[in-house]
């Protein structure tokens, strides 16, 4: 692709995520609102399927035999698999305070990029994006790998928001 070809499907890129700022604002609130413990995030789990399903991505739920793990896989694997991690796991007593939410909107946001890529443009390779839950207290990634799901991975991803960067500040921002 030369460069005004980048310019192009980036530009369309942040449209696409432009438009999905306030249902991932309000998936994002949904989750901080109903903190759940390590493998009980039954809530999260759920609302974050039904988002994805909204968006035409075909989801697993229950994936990998862990009640509140999923996955979602678009484009083929004839190339490059990219995974997202989304935590969405609480603490007791603080709920998200690790910002676990946080963590699953970007990994949700990074996912529905590259979706929209592959989708639009032909992009080869992968997208995965795992729900990986019981973070704080359970080792969900764990438990993850030992079932399998990052086998087909080339690389992994996953944003920590650190406890000084203020909500109000967060955005998909395009960087040159």
């Amino acid at each position: 692709m030369d460069m005004l070809c980048k310019d192009a499907v980036q530009t369309a890129i942040d449209e696409y995520i432009d438009g999905l700022a306030e249902p991932l604002r309000a998936l994002n609130e949904k989750i901080h609102r109903t903190p759940e413990l390590a493998y009980e995030e039954h809530f999260a789990h759920d609302a974050i399927c039904d988002f994805l399903e909204s968006q035409w991505i075909l989801v697993t739920r229950h994936a990998y035999g862990i009640k509140t793990a999923f996955e979602a896989k678009v484009g083929n694997r004839d190339s490059f698999c990219v995974n997202f991690n989304a935590e969405y796991d609480a603490l007791p007593g603080i709920g998200h305070a690790c910002g676990h939410n946080l963590i699953a909107i970007s990994s949700i946001t990074g996912f529905l990029a590259l979706t929209y890529a592959i989708d639009k443009f032909g992009i080869t390779g992968q997208a995965q994006l795992l729900g990986t839950p019981a973070e704080e207290d359970g080792g969900g990634k764990i438990d993850l790998i030992n079932a399998g799901a990052y086998q087909a991975s080339d690389v992994s991803l996953m944003m920590y928001v650190p406890p000084i960067v203020s909500i109000s500040r967060l955005k998909y921002q395009r960087t040159n």
